[in-house]
């Protein structure tokens, strides 16, 4: 497989595991909230977890490396989070499990992305 193809699917999967972690965020903030959650609230914790998430959305457009070297910097923090959410059996839901792989996903997609981007910079096919 050609370096050009690498790249396509590896932008094409950190794109689609992006724009999903960004809808598990919505379904976490509004659907999955405590019931006694005032609106304001929830939009509140939505946009909390997803403003540095946003930022890279020129970047992504663009397809620069660094905007996808640095979205593998932050989605670590989903990581971390989603982790903590699965270390206690009891309280861990299938959204967490998704959460957790989207977020690995992306970084390591995005993580390919970079390296198959520098090499198609360099001329290597």
């Amino acid at each position: 497989m050609t370096i050009a193809k690498k790249l396509t699917i590896t932008r094409w999967v950190s794109i689609t595991s992006y724009v999903a972690l960004i809808i598990l965020l919505a379904l976490k903030s509004f659907y999955f909230a405590p019931e006694e959650a005032a609106l304001a609230t929830r939009f509140a914790v939505f946009m909390f977890s997803t403003v540095p998430l946003l930022i890279f959305i020129p970047g992504m457009i663009q397809d620069t490396h660094r905007s996808y070297t640095w979205i593998c910097f932050v989605v670590l923090g989903y990581f971390i989070y989603a982790v903590t959410a699965l270390a206690v059996p009891a309280e861990a839901a299938l959204i967490d499990w998704f959460y957790c792989f989207l977020t690995v996903t992306l970084f390591t997609f995005a993580m390919m992305f970079v390296r198959y981007k520098k090499y198609h910079e360099a001329g290597y096919e």
